[in-house]
């Protein structure tokens, strides 16, 4: 279970190793504070998310064309897209 969660906040091995045992890191200069792991968990989330766009280039040009409509349009068009997909990930 550990090494799921380490995959899934992609944890690097040294952090993992301090917040297990208590050791140090032997990388230098690199602090521990949890906001670290969480910056770096959303680059991760991010490169997920430019890899799944371009692997998929219609859905990157409809998402794309968000930025043509205006304010209370681009939030009906998201609150659409979050319902669509509540109701489709128990598929």
């Amino acid at each position: 279970m550990l090494l799921t969660f380490k995959e899934v906040y992609k944890i690097p091995t040294h952090e993992m190793n301090r917040i297990m045992y208590g050791e140090e890191s032997d990388s230098l200069g690199q602090s521990h504070d949890p906001m670290i792991l969480r910056e770096t968990f959303e680059d991760e989330e991010t490169k997920e998310i430019l890899k799944i766009l371009g692997e998929h280039p219609k859905f990157k040009r409809t998402l794309s064309s968000l930025s043509y409509f205006t304010d209370k349009r681009n939030e009906k068009f998201i609150a659409h897209v979050n319902h669509f997909y509540q109701t489709m990930k128990g598929w």
